[in-house]
């Protein structure tokens, strides 16, 4: 699979660190069809907001739909999905291809 490179929206929404937020949340954006291939949690409590996640979901009305419904809004953060084969120095790669295009990132996830 060769490497491929997409402008993607995360969706996003601050809440009360509690058990089953997560799931609460989730549940009528996936019923509606989305595809979570990104999930990230993030505890900012030391910031006093709570449980910060983001998720990138599928497209679509009905999906966009339930996202809002569920209080997810799309994020400002410029986001790029980078997907291929792992294999021995990717990340290196990814890396050295978003300098070489002149990206100074802010955060990068590599899975």
């Amino acid at each position: 699979m060769p490497v491929t490179v997409k402008n993607i929206s995360l969706w996003r929404k601050e809440v009360e660190n509690e058990v089953g937020m997560l799931a609460r949340t989730l549940e009528p954006v996936t019923k509606a069809g989305a595809n979570l291939r990104v999930l990230m949690g993030i505890d900012i409590r030391a910031m006093k907001l709570g449980l910060r996640f983001e998720t990138l979901s599928g497209r679509g009305k009905k999906v966009a739909a339930a996202a809002s419904a569920a209080g997810l809004a799309t994020s400002s953060i410029p986001t790029l999905l980078v997907e291929g084969d792992d294999k021995r120095g990717l990340g290196l790669a990814i890396g050295e291809a978003i300098a070489g295009a002149g990206v100074n990132m802010t955060f990068f996830v590599h899975r």
